[in-house]
């Protein structure tokens, strides 16, 4: 974990959770999970199967666009439209410097989005729960 690297992208993954997940002034909480789930499900699957995994459904695929937004502030070779392509393209890199890259993404997301209020809302899953 890259401590500097977290505190620099905690004002921009706060942005990106504005422009992206923000729904009526609050965030639906669901994306509190997902974004949370995303680190452990790194760890145990593989960076590739995550994303791949992520980026199948249309809520969770939103997180890693936030993802894929914050790796192409850190890095330029980011040319491609999802972290997912980007991954496949660079294949080698999935398991060494990206990973690291991405779940200290991951880590300022999830700091970022705890200071929003949280909604069940807005979230047809959550409901009736």
């Amino acid at each position: 974990m890259n401590r500097k690297r977290i505190e620099r992208l905690i004002p921009e993954a706060m942005g990106q959770i504005k422009t992206k997940l923000l729904d009526k002034g609050k965030v639906p909480k669901i994306y509190d999970g997902y974004i949370a789930a995303f680190g452990p499900s790194v760890i145990s699957s593989g960076l590739l199967q995550c994303v791949k995994f992520y980026e199948g459904d249309a809520k969770r695929k939103k997180v890693t666009q936030i993802f894929y937004n914050l790796l192409k502030t850190e890095r330029q070779d980011c040319d491609e439209n999802s972290l997912d392509a980007f991954l496949e393209k660079n294949k080698h890199y999935a398991d060494f410097g990206i990973r690291r890259e991405i779940l200290d993404i991951a880590v300022a997301c999830k700091l970022a989005v705890r200071t929003f209020e949280l909604t069940n809302d807005s979230d047809d899953e959550t409901k009736g729960s």
